[in-house]
């Protein structure tokens, strides 16, 4: 792998420690492209380590409806004993949902989670 291009393993924040070389820069924002339920399980995943999120969806509606099914998913943790109130707080306040896809450029690590197809993430790619 070329050593300009730096790979985030999903497995090393399930574990909770972000592993990092010492000459390597801390990750602080991540952006995720793609609001389902893939890109919302990856962005609450890496808030509730503590990194800043910025969660792009295509248009107004979705991102209003992220935010809605973000919501709904925490407090299903919360109903089942696995998240308390103020780990849904902390993960909420590091968490931005946008359409703007101009917000790629703010994230030390940007993560692909749209749609299956090849010509879209091709798209994507061209854009970012």
């Amino acid at each position: 792998m070329p050593e300009d291009k730096k790979v985030m393993n999903i497995e090393i924040l399930s574990r909770g420690t972000l592993e990092m070389e010492d000459d390597d820069q801390p990750i602080k924002k991540t952006v995720v492209i793609g609001a389902g339920i893939m890109g919302r399980g990856i962005s609450q995943l890496i808030a509730s380590k503590g990194i800043d999120v910025i969660l792009i969806e295509r248009n107004d509606d979705k991102v209003i409806d992220a935010k809605q099914k973000l919501e709904e998913s925490m407090d299903a943790e919360i109903d089942r004993w696995t998240m308390t109130e103020s780990e849904k707080k902390a993960i909420l306040s590091r968490t931005t949902i946008t359409k703007e896809i101009e917000s790629a450029v703010y994230g030390d690590v940007v993560i692909e989670a749209i749609t299956e197809s090849l010509v879209a993430k091709q798209n994507l790619l061209k854009k970012i």
